[in-house]
């Protein structure tokens, strides 16, 4: 009998962590047969898939499984969990996070009885100080929802909980046998353009009110480099350029279509606020033809929400140079 629950978690180069990772799921009081912990060793350098190996060893009774791969980058290192989970739900930890394994269990325990194809829950933050605030969006609801809802209807109702965090959520493994939703591999923001596909496929959604997840704010995470925001700054528009295109396809319903729209736009005019800031002119210039390039982007960027959004986003695709050397001026902090 498969488990109920897969934990995938990609490693790489988290020995510091990764152990405060797994002994976090080990103690949310599952029994062996109920999951399995697939550690995905992504070509570390460190020792960390060592860490796992020793733990595993001295703890037969965990059903901790570690799979070595050469670097494939946190998108390929998940692909690799998913082909081998047995699990009836997945749910993707980042080796240097940790779970609340009393919410965690309140949480699984409920995930049993109501039923959803992707189950969201919310998170606590965790700084270096010791803090740990609870995440307060007041979009979410503030108790756990009865049921499950169509996606269209869900994500139109709770914008928040489609955010780029994969980790926020159980997701049926059907949804990638059936549909073969996958992380593309070696770019950032994979959160992001794996949350596109699965909006585009039929699938149901739920919330439940529990604070299961400690997100750790530490200034080494992979966020927090600022030498290869170059690359970041690409991957996303790549990111944003790929939701218009979701939100193109024909039979979309009104509301996903709606929200993949913008979220494209958002990425798209981060890019274009910080590319002009950050970048050399050659470079901005060269980002700039990738989005002039493209009619979708060219049709949508100008139709924001706001007067002063419009007039810079044409005035970014008349005047690109002029655009850059404003933003230089009355925006040096972004």
């Amino acid at each position: 009998m498969p488990p109920f629950l897969s934990f995938i978690v990609p490693c790489y180069n988290v020995a510091p962590y990764v152990l405060k990772c797994i002994e976090s799921i080990s103690r949310i009081g599952l029994a062996r047969y109920e999951y399995e912990v697939l550690v995905v060793d992504d070509g570390s350098t460190d020792n960390g898939a060592e860490v796992v190996h020793n733990f595993a060893h001295t703890h037969p009774e965990l059903p901790i499984e570690l799979i070595r791969q050469e670097n494939q980058g946190l998108g390929g290192a998940r692909n690799t969990g998913i082909e081998a989970a047995r699990g009836e739900y997945l749910w993707f930890v980042d080796s240097d996070d940790a779970l609340i394994p009393e919410e965690a269990a309140h949480l699984i325990a409920r995930a049993r009885r109501q039923a959803g194809d992707v189950i969201y829950f919310n998170f606590k933050y965790a700084y270096a100080d010791g803090r740990t605030p609870a995440n307060s969006d007041p979009k979410l609801p503030q108790a756990s929802l009865d049921g499950s809802y169509p996606a269209g209807q869900f994500y139109a109702r709770f914008h928040s909980l489609w955010a780029n965090m994969v980790w926020r959520a159980l997701y049926r493994r059907t949804l990638f046998t059936e549909h073969r939703l996958r992380f593309s591999p070696r770019i950032y923001f994979e959160d992001i353009h794996f949350l596109a596909q699965l909006l585009c496929v039929p699938h149901t959604a739920t919330y439940l009110h529990y604070f299961a997840y400690l997100y750790f704010i530490r200034e080494d995470s992979i966020l927090h480099h600022p030498q290869k925001e170059r690359r970041r700054l690409t991957d996303r528009l790549s990111v944003g350029l790929f939701a218009l295109a979701q939100a193109a396809q024909p039979g979309i319903e009104a509301d996903i279509k709606a929200y993949l729209h913008l979220s494209g736009c958002n990425d798209i005019r981060y890019v274009v606020r910080r590319s002009a800031v950050l970048l050399s002119y050659k470079e901005f210039m060269e980002l700039y033809r990738r989005i002039r390039a493209h009619s979708l982007a060219v049709h949508a960027l100008p139709r924001t929400d706001t007067l002063k959004a419009r007039v810079l986003m044409r005035l970014f695709l008349s005047l690109p140079a002029v655009y850059r050397l404003a933003a230089r001026r009355l925006l040096p902090a972004v």
